[in-house]
């Protein structure tokens, strides 16, 4: 019988860690977690775990990510019809190289 309310975690996080800092070091700590977009807890314990913290992508970068999908996806129809021999006058290797950057371009606006 199930009475609903969150599900619960494969690995629950059921121990405390409690240390103290000063007031300056907390002041940094917390600035650092929020640019980061995480709860305190959560940024501590990614930075000890060796865990990688991305600062959350802008709407600009999501919006730009998004616009060059739909141009690569462009270029593959593209590439597509030069490959089947319906279309030319375009060096592949122009194509694939524009695909190779837009695919760089689009890491670098999420932060990889």
């Amino acid at each position: 019988m199930s009475f609903g309310g969150r599900p619960k975690t494969e690995n629950p996080k059921s121990k405390n860690i409690v240390f103290r800092v000063t007031e300056n070091e907390y002041f940094q700590i917390s600035e650092k977690a929020q640019r980061a977009g995480k709860k305190i807890s959560g940024f501590i314990r990614c930075a000890c775990l060796g865990k990688r913290i991305n600062a959350p992508v802008s709407s600009v970068n999501i919006d730009t990510y998004t616009e060059l999908g739909r141009i690569g996806n462009n270029l593959n129809q593209i590439a597509h019809k030069l490959n089947s021999g319906v279309a030319s006058g375009v060096d592949p290797l122009d194509i694939h190289e524009l695909q190779q950057q837009i695919h760089k371009l689009r890491n670098e606006l999420l932060g990889d």
